[in-house]
């Protein structure tokens, strides 16, 4: 505001052009700082912040797989290993699919990122992540009919990496 606004502003009230200057100057300050307070960015086909989402834990997902078959769930843990190889095949490009083996504390699954091929639209990418990480990911469930065989599992697409805050 110009010094003529905050005079005639003072004049109104009763008080002086000095406190209203200072108590503009607070509220611009305050404005910035909000400005600068990081959001949580709209995620997955609902553009919903990731915390939105409901937590599925890992042993839920891997007991009942055909109830979040085409999903997007969210599921959180630490990462215990990352394994990319590059894949000739499958999309029409080159790319890297990446193996996060993941572990909550119910429970231990392998979820996929498919680099460019897929649709992790996050700044995070999974050969950033390092053993002992904590994420929090949105993923799609694809498959997972289930069965008594050993290793039949869902398989679990990453759409959205966030590092966990501590």
């Amino acid at each position: 505001l110009g010094c003529s606004a905050l005079r005639q502003i003072a004049r109104e009230f009763g008080l002086a052009h000095s406190s209203v200057q200072r108590q503009s100057e607070r509220l611009g300050r305050h404005c910035l700082l909000f400005l600068e307070e990081p959001r949580s960015p709209r995620v997955g086909s609902q553009r919903i912040p990731l915390p939105s989402y409901n937590r599925v834990p890992i042993s839920k997902l891997l007991a009942n797989p055909t109830d979040y078959h085409l999903r997007e769930i969210r599921i959180a843990g630490t990462v215990r290993a990352v394994e990319t190889h590059l894949m000739t095949r499958g999309c029409g490009k080159h790319h890297e699919l990446t193996v996060i083996s993941l572990e909550d504390e119910s429970g231990a699954m392998d979820v996929f990122d498919q680099g460019a091929c897929g649709r992790n639209t996050s700044p995070v990418r999974a050969p950033m992540l390092a053993p002992g990480d904590r994420v929090d990911l949105l993923v799609q469930v694809v498959g997972g009919m289930k069965t008594d065989e050993p290793g039949a599992s869902p398989e679990v697409i990453v759409l959205w990496i966030d590092r966990a805050q501590e």
